[in-house]
């Protein structure tokens, strides 16, 4: 018995004959640690002895008793017959339901030359079944008592193997449910998973291997942002998933140059201690204008900050020239609350910056050698970036964008247009704009309806004194530009 049992067989058997009262044992299959093993309760009969009819005295009117598969006597109000182990499997009834293979049915048979009306229902478990026959003539007015009793029956042996299932299937259910919630935190992101293996099985080394990966995925998560703070994040996962090709590819971007007017004057008179802090306080203020509107921080030259849109992570031309002024201007009003603080001497000084945007084709990739490389973007478009940034001094402008991107922004953006400007490698005058403001933007401050309406309006308020471009001093050295008037 116990080997079918660990073969995956459920069934019932009478072992009354063995104890002398009541009892039948229930043969379950159970997996533990790996092993094939069996489970083997004992439980008492005699309530159900006592409801199947309890004496003998009503014999003559109906006949309840159960039987397992092989047709041996589980439980018959007549213990002396289950004592016995006596076996029925020529009963009429029981023939029946072994060879119609069904659950129920309720059938007429003969019998020692007298017809009765008989029953049954087949159980889940191992086949066994309860059988109830009562005297044709009697039938129809014991029909009603006779199957309250058989479901009665059934429900008490169903109640017992759904307690007993439901017991070990805790077991189960309870890590399970454990396990689920500690995915739903690795999910959220949250790593160090509070989570104990409570038993030797399976599913205990399974939970062990489920805190084990919350372990190494937050330390990749410690790793990763390490290394995005010297790298920029998006290229650092896109080079972790193996998503930057080697080469380059060419992108629409819209690229954003700015720098500190008269840095070198000003570190002059800073310690290195000091010139490093007021750079990472000043830096952390920028970039975090740049990420707000997706830009892409390309890297750090000094004082001077490159930034991206478009690549690594590629849109639509106007959305990306749209988003890079939107990032010059919050960087405008940020400067503005960052110099408030500061009192202008040469320990504090009020910090004046330019931004140069351009807008064009520009081929993406990696540069450098085996032992560094670095994501960026080159071409012409970068060059005219930056060199449109240089302009902001002699303009008397904080943020100039060149006509590649007013182009695509116009109906977005309130600017004035700058005297035409001949820059090295382009053929023809090129013509520049000074950002005024973002009138549709209410997100931004010190745009919309509240925002500067001329230059001289952003002139004033930024404290940048309007040029004579007649008088204009150009870099005699580089000659990247000459203003026509």
């Amino acid at each position: 018995m116990l080997e079918r049992a660990r073969n995956g067989e459920i069934f019932l058997e009478n072992v009354a004959p063995n104890f002398g009262i009541p009892v039948i044992a229930m043969y379950y299959p159970w997996l533990e640690s790996g092993k094939s093993q069996a489970v083997v309760i004992l439980f008492s009969t005699e309530n159900l002895t006592n409801a199947f009819g309890g004496t003998t005295s009503n014999k003559s009117i109906s006949q309840t008793f159960m039987l397992n598969d092989k047709g041996d006597l589980l439980i018959h109000p007549d213990f002396e017959l289950v004592k016995s182990g006596a076996n029925m499997a020529e009963h009429p009834l029981f023939k029946e339901m072994q060879s119609r293979g069904d659950d129920n049915r309720q059938i007429i048979f003969k019998e020692a030359k007298k017809k009765y009306f008989g029953s049954y229902n087949k159980l889940s478990i191992g086949d066994a079944g309860v059988f109830t026959y009562v005297p044709q003539e009697v039938v129809f007015a014991a029909v009603n008592q006779t199957t309250f009793t058989n479901v009665m029956l059934t429900l008490a042996v169903l109640a017992i193997a759904v307690l007993f299932i439901w017991f070990f299937s805790k077991t189960i259910s309870n890590p399970a449910k454990k396990l689920a919630a500690a995915a739903k935190e690795i999910e959220e992101g949250n790593y160090e998973i509070q989570l104990k293996p409570q038993t030797n099985d399976e599913l205990g080394v399974l939970t062990k291997s489920f805190v084990d990966m919350g372990k190494g995925l937050a330390e990749r998560e410690r790793l990763k942002d390490t290394f995005g703070r010297f790298t920029n994040k998006e290229v650092a996962e896109k080079a972790a998933r193996g998503e930057i090709a080697i080469g380059g590819e060419r992108k629409e971007c819209t690229i954003f140059f700015s720098d500190i007017r008269g840095f070198t004057a000003i570190s002059d008179k800073l310690s290195p201690e000091e010139v490093v802090g007021f750079l990472n306080v000043y830096m952390g203020l920028m970039v975090e204008c740049i990420v707000q509107e997706g830009g892409t921080v390309d890297k750090f030259e000094g004082d001077a900050i490159m930034a991206i849109w478009g690549a690594p992570l590629s849109g639509e031309p106007k959305d990306l020239a749209l988003r890079c002024v939107r990032a010059a201007l919050r960087m405008r009003k940020s400067l503005q609350a960052f110099n408030s603080d500061r009192d202008g001497t040469a320990k504090q000084p009020i910090i004046k910056i330019g931004c140069g945007i351009n807008s064009g084709p520009a081929i993406a990739g990696q540069i450098g050698s085996k032992q560094k490389m670095e994501y960026t973007v080159i071409g012409d478009a970068v060059n005219f970036a930056s060199r449109t940034e240089s302009l902001n001094k002699p303009l008397g402008t904080d943020i100039l964008i060149t006509e590649n991107t007013w182009s695509l922004i116009k109906d977005e953006v309130l600017v004035e247009e700058m005297p035409s400007v001949t820059v090295k490698g382009k053929e023809g005058p090129c013509r520049m704009f000074a950002v005024v403001n973002l009138p549709k933007a209410t997100d931004i401050p010190g745009c919309g309806d509240s925002g500067p309406k001329t230059m001289a309006e952003v002139r004033e308020m930024l404290g940048i004194p309007t040029p004579d471009y007649a008088k204009v001093n150009l870099d005699a050295e580089e000659q990247k530009y000459n203003i026509q008037g």
